[in-house]
């Protein structure tokens, strides 16, 4: 589907990050997919997407305000149509706390097998060295420096807006399809 069919003037509507994308295999919305969908389909995901936020941010905050006592602002959400040998180089995101990643279609996406990268999963970077450059049994309670997951239907994943993370290349006939957003949370 070139850009144009999908109704953008170009494959990255967004226009963001556009050097850590291939040129084709990617089609990304504008940052606006949320508020501008009418749906109401899409309108009670989002209601559940909001609701799971407000869980994790006041559980990670030792439950010291109640979810219902927190107000959810995506200040961006877009969704990716993602086509074989489509990515995402490594990247953080800005001007928010939580971000998410909900998959609608997880296509022919598959972990790693025999030391091999993963078909098309994301992979979250450890924010921690592991010990500088020497990698021993001193320093391995530290783990992995990465942890990847395997997109599945159906399957929501919120993270940290400052851990580095990515979508490894993609290979397959089908096209996969997820939403993301960028949130930001206060107290009400």
């Amino acid at each position: 589907m070139p850009a144009q069919a999908s109704g953008f003037s170009r494959p990255v509507a967004s226009g963001v990050t556009i050097s850590a994308k291939p040129a084709d295999g990617l089609v990304k919305s504008p940052l606006s997919f949320f508020s501008s969908a009418d749906d109401a389909a899409l309108k009670n995901l989002v209601g559940w997407v909001e609701a799971c936020v407000r869980a994790v941010v006041s559980r990670i905050n030792g439950a010291s305000v109640a979810p219902e006592r927190l107000r959810v602002t995506f200040n961006e959400s877009w969704f990716h149509v993602t086509r074989s040998g489509g990515f995402h180089d490594v990247h953080v995101h800005g001007n928010c706390s939580w971000c998410g990643i909900y998959y609608l279609r997880s296509a022919a996406a598959a972990p790693a097998r025999d030391g091999s990268a993963g078909n098309g999963i994301n992979r979250f970077y450890s924010p921690m060295m592991r010990g500088g450059v020497l990698r021993d049994f001193g320093n391995s309670y530290l783990g992995r420096d990465y942890v990847d997951i395997e997109p599945r239907n159906g399957r929501l994943v919120i993270f940290p807006a400052h851990l580095l993370h990515s979508a490894l290349p993609y290979v397959g006939d089908e096209e996969r399809i997820i939403l993301s957003f960028n949130s930001r949370t206060d107290r009400i």
